[in-house]
């Protein structure tokens, strides 16, 4: 899943347990947003999202890694040109 998607639903679920605090407590969204925002569950969440973009990083690091070395495998075993030799 592309990380602006997850980002997206990650937004939305926040959003929703945002307006369900407000329903459940009778208090403003603004009210539910800082308990929300203040609580163990968004500090959890938040190093979930943090733990996945770092997992994705790391993945893309190994593939760049990766990548370098098939070029540089491809330029070693390439044979030298022969400049001014017929």
């Amino acid at each position: 899943m592309i990380d602006y998607q997850r980002q997206a639903q990650m937004c939305s679920k926040c959003t929703k347990i945002i307006a369900d605090l407000s329903e459940m407590y009778g208090i403003s969204l603004e009210r539910a947003m800082d308990m929300f925002y203040h609580s163990q569950t968004s500090q959890l969440i938040e190093e979930k999202v943090a733990d996945h973009l770092k997992k994705e990083a790391a993945k893309a690091k190994r593939e760049a890694e990766k990548e370098r070395e098939q070029q540089i495998a491809t330029l070693v075993s390439a044979e030298p040109f022969n400049i001014g030799n017929k």
